[in-house]
């Protein structure tokens, strides 16, 4: 075997076993046969040195993508998983759309002139006023919504176009603290809630790739329904931090995740039977961006000690992680028992030897 098909076939171990075991061979002899040449130099460098190209390895990896993630006529444990995805990627932009109306409604709550506590009102009249990167924040709420929305309308390429420029916006808020780390004007611990979001933005793109031709179509009404809900509901702890003192707030956004994720976790521990397989996979799933965030504002808390962070806040924090990653092991244990079984790989048949 030469050098060049090795790499090939190191290529084809993104696919999945029972489906290199049936195409393997042939995909291998068609991709040699593309790169056949009568120079005899030339085929002898090709076999040593030579490489699959980017557009056969993206080939590969769309095809893997689709494979393990699958869509209509997938095998049921590629189905699920696929589901899974797909859910992750959904909940992903809401989350992050769900921002910009909370935003909103403290810029606006502020703008009418609304009643607001006194150590708030001070708070405000000594803080500078928004700069770009808090403009360009609510910019990138607005992409992640129109992203969302163009994805459960099944417009599919324009939603992962946004989300990039979202994801951009992610880019230079990671960039710009770093900077500002580098200059001596922040502690490393800032660095922590750029960055993770900027971890949990990648993550949330790179989902999209679920929605590929072979997906199922987003079911509009219930992911619209959260939609509005969740515009409704975010508006309320956005409201209600500006109506606390500023040294008793304890609501803060990981800890709204928290929650949110620990009443779903209940629900589907409770009756497990009731739930989709594919729903709880993805519970899983998400269990790590919800960790991860809560648990990087609280390092950030600690070390910075922000004055706007009661002692409360930090003390429900702690319980909130620990409370997920309680109820994260018996959820994965159960739903890993529930995930039907992968294809049994074909085994080849055994030559028979005839009689001497």
């Amino acid at each position: 075997m030469s050098v060049l098909e090795g790499r090939y076939r190191g290529v084809l171990r993104l696919l999945p076993a029972s489906y290199r075991d049936v195409w393997e061979e042939e995909m291998v002899a068609t991709f040699l046969d593309s790169v056949a040449t009568d120079d005899v130099d030339e085929a002898e460098y090709l076999d040593e040195f030579g490489r699959p190209s980017w557009s056969e390895v993206g080939s590969v990896v769309t095809l893997a993508i689709q494979l393990r993630l699958g869509g209509h006529d997938a095998p049921p444990r590629a189905f699920v998983w696929g589901e899974a995805v797909r859910t992750v990627g959904l909940v992903g932009l809401l989350t992050f759309a769900l921002a910009l109306p909370m935003d909103l409604a403290q810029l606006l709550w502020i703008a009418g002139g609304l009643p607001l506590p006194a150590a708030t009102r001070e708070a405000l009249a000594g803080s500078p006023p928004p700069d770009l990167w808090a403009t360009a924040w609510i910019a990138a709420g607005a992409l992640w919504l129109v992203a969302y929305l163009l994805l459960v309308m099944d417009r599919r390429r324009a939603s992962l176009l946004l989300a990039l420029l979202g994801l951009g916006f992610a880019v230079g808020q990671a960039t710009v603290a770093s900077a500002e780390l580098a200059a001596g004007r922040a502690p490393a611990t800032s660095l922590l809630t750029p960055w993770i979001l900027l971890l949990i933005s990648v993550v949330v793109v790179m989902t999209l790739a679920a929605f590929h031709r072979q997906a199922p179509p987003v079911r509009r009404r219930p992911w619209l329904l959260a939609l509005a809900v969740g515009a409704v509901l975010s508006c309320v702890p956005g409201v209600l931090v500006l109506m606390q003192p500023i040294d008793m707030s304890v609501l803060d956004w990981p800890g709204l995740l928290c929650v949110g994720w620990i009443v779903a976790a209940l629900v589907h521990l409770a009756d497990p039977a009731r739930r989709a397989a594919s729903a709880s996979l993805a519970l899983v799933l998400l269990c790590a961006p919800v960790l991860l965030s809560r648990i990087g504002s609280l390092l950030e808390y600690l070390a910075t000690g922000y004055q706007s962070v009661a002692p409360l806040t930090v003390s429900l924090g702690i319980v909130e992680a620990v409370v997920v990653l309680a109820l994260a092991i018996p959820l994965a244990v159960q739903t890993m028992r529930r995930l039907p079984r992968p294809p049994v790989a074909a085994v080849p048949p055994v030559p028979t030897q005839g009689r001497r």
